[in-house]
């Protein structure tokens, strides 16, 4: 592996992920292949594809100098992706589909990033016992009923 720069690009948001899972199937890269444009191509591991769910928490979302304010930076989200090489150069994610239960962050994200957001109600509770930490996650999608996930 080799260590990249940094992006000339200057930084506009900031945010932390937390309490995070990252669930991943192989899934066969014809079918993937399929459902992503045809300028990227499928990063594979070990000549396998792979569908990755990621639900977690987003806490201090905000532009870069501003001041967090939980009732609208922090909410749960989910993701739905691939992952992708644009033309065989560096790799990438591709969301087929992200979920949030905050109407703010939804919109923003659809008008100014052009991301494929979903409002959601989704439920989060956080245990630990005996140095063991269990993250209990429910998500149901507004827009499309039969759209959810449990997982645990």
């Amino acid at each position: 592996m080799t260590t990249k720069q940094r992006p000339k690009a200057r930084r506009i948001l900031a945010q932390e992920w937390r309490d995070i899972l990252f669930l991943h199937w192989v899934v066969p890269a014809q079918q993937l292949r399929a459902l992503i444009p045809p300028d990227l191509e499928l990063d594979t591991f070990e000549e396998e594809a792979y569908i990755g769910l990621i639900p977690f928490t987003i806490t201090g979302a905000r532009p870069v100098g501003f001041p967090k304010f939980p009732p609208i930076t922090s909410f749960h989200d989910t993701n739905l992706r691939t992952y992708v090489r644009h033309r065989g150069g560096d790799p990438g994610v591709w969301l087929f589909s992200l979920d949030a239960n905050s109407v703010f962050a939804v919109q923003l994200a659809r008008r100014f990033f052009k991301l494929r957001y979903h409002l959601a109600k989704i439920e989060m509770s956080v245990t630990e016992r005996e140095g063991v930490r269990e993250i209990d996650y429910a998500m149901e999608r507004v827009d499309a009923e039969g759209a959810g996930l449990h997982v645990r």
